[in-house]
């Protein structure tokens, strides 16, 4: 078998910013958390640096599922304002297969995940666009007019 057959494309080009309410040493602490419930393994904390090994299919590359991959999730965090933090998770997927705009989807739904992990204890004290706090029942953020619903 020749080495080009064992060889695999990395894909590394999908960057998404949330921001997080909290201080960044708090953030941090529940996005590991958060990381770890998704089946990432924590390989540094600063900056945060995770990886999940290849599933199903993926393992012999013919998933067409971009989270079945080998993944690298790199997230890098900085204090906002005093109220949130924001994250930009960077996803590495290592396969073959090109990343589609479906693909960016599911990596995008899943750093949302990830970050409703890490915010599901103090429910919805900010916005997660922009940080603002919200203060009321409203459904959207008086700043930035992102939705403010817990789906």
């Amino acid at each position: 078998m020749s080495s080009r057959y064992l060889s695999t494309t990395t894909l590394k080009d999908h960057d998404l910013t949330l921001a997080i309410p909290g201080d960044i040493e708090s953030v941090r602490l529940r996005l590991i958390n958060a990381i770890k419930t998704l089946g990432y393994k924590v390989l540094s904390e600063q900056p945060l640096h995770a990886k999940r090994g290849a599933q199903g299919a993926a393992s012999w590359d013919c998933s067409m599922n971009a989270l079945d991959y080998l993944t690298v999730l790199t997230v890098s965090l900085k204090q906002m304002n005093d109220l949130a933090v924001v994250a930009t998770f960077n996803y590495e997927i290592k396969s073959f297969m090109h990343l589609t705009k479906g693909d960016r989807q599911t990596l995008a739904r899943e750093a949302q995940a990830i970050a409703g992990l890490a915010t599901e204890r103090g429910a919805l004290s900010a916005c997660p666009s922009c940080g603002t706090q919200v203060t009321d029942e409203s459904n959207f953020c008086r700043r930035c007019g992102a939705p403010l619903e817990l789906d």
